[in-house]
């Protein structure tokens, strides 16, 4: 399967969310194509590349989507068994 290209799904920390909603003219759309997750964590902030899958795990876990938190409930079997 292909991912989407038109949406965008990415870790950033407060000060980076609030330049990115100024220079892109964001606002707040639960059905939106900018899934931005906020968090001001060090390590989490200071990471660069693809989140570990178990990150990922999670995040699709805690999705109001039904197939995003299957994904996600599968993946982490996945990664316990």
């Amino acid at each position: 399967m292909t991912p989407r290209s038109d949406q965008v799904d990415g870790y950033v920390t407060s000060s980076e969310r609030d330049h990115l909603m100024r220079e892109f003219f964001l606002v707040e759309d639960i059905a939106g194509n900018v899934s931005l997750r906020v968090t001001d964590d060090p390590e989490v902030a200071a990471w660069t590349g693809i989140m570990p899958i178990a990150v990922v795990g999670v995040d699709l876990l805690a999705s109001t989507d039904p197939r995003e938190s299957a994904a996600g409930r599968n993946l982490l079997k996945g990664l316990m068994s």
